[in-house]
């Protein structure tokens, strides 16, 4: 008569579910998803971040240029003026008329450069508003999963931000589920349309029994 193979116990059961061995895990599983999913939002809110930098500078450095233009218009137009007014003040003479035709192309350059940066910064205007409203927004949806810790100005450029779990991990722990609020504020999040698949995994590990 065949012997029939013991039945695991709950026990068992519980242990391979919960923590199994690495060999027996799915290969989604054998990789740290807790950390790929903190790197996955943390790349997509420094894009972000990044991109309300670059259109404040933009608009910060168009508007330098303006005030750098209109100083120089404001010459330009002093010495036409006073160009004009030494050419009409003699009969007709080549070289002041030159002169008085070659200050007012200045003026006129200087003119349509300076409209040109004041139209790229009536255009570039909304994009900031938009850019760091997009950047507010995705920062208060991960901060229902992630917090935020300002390390201070970095003088070579880095970013003063750092981001971890509000759910902290236990060390040497395989696996590491959030809790059931953090896992739906983290099913919720949504990063460029849809949510990372680092962070799809990790949901669906922190949903098993």
């Amino acid at each position: 008569m065949k012997q029939k193979s013991p039945k695991l116990s709950v026990l068992a059961l519980i242990a391979l579910t919960v923590a199994p061995p690495a060999w027996a895990m799915p290969p989604e599983y054998q990789v740290n998803v807790r950390e790929g999913c903190r790197q996955a939002v943390a790349g997509a809110y420094l894009k972000a971040y990044d991109e309300k930098e670059r259109t404040a500078s933009y608009q910060a450095a168009l508007k330098e240029q303006v005030a750098s233009l209109k100083e120089a218009l404001t010459t330009a137009q002093t010495a036409a003026k006073a160009a004009a007014t030494q050419a009409a003040g003699h009969d007709f003479d080549a070289t002041l008329a030159a002169k008085r035709d070659d200050t007012a192309v200045v003026v006129k350059t200087l003119t349509l450069q300076m409209a040109d940066y004041q139209q790229m910064m009536a255009k570039n205007a909304p994009e900031i508003e938009a850019k760091a409203a997009a950047e507010k927004r995705l920062r208060a949806a991960i901060e229902t999963v992630f917090q935020f810790t300002r390390t201070g100005d970095l003088k070579d450029g880095g970013y003063p931000t750092q981001l971890a779990y509000r759910s902290p991990c236990p060390k040497y722990r395989a696996l590491c589920p959030l809790p059931a609020k953090d896992r739906e504020a983290l099913t919720a999040l949504k990063i460029e349309g849809g949510l990372p698949e680092a962070c799809q995994k990790y949901s669906g590990q922190s949903h098993l029994p």
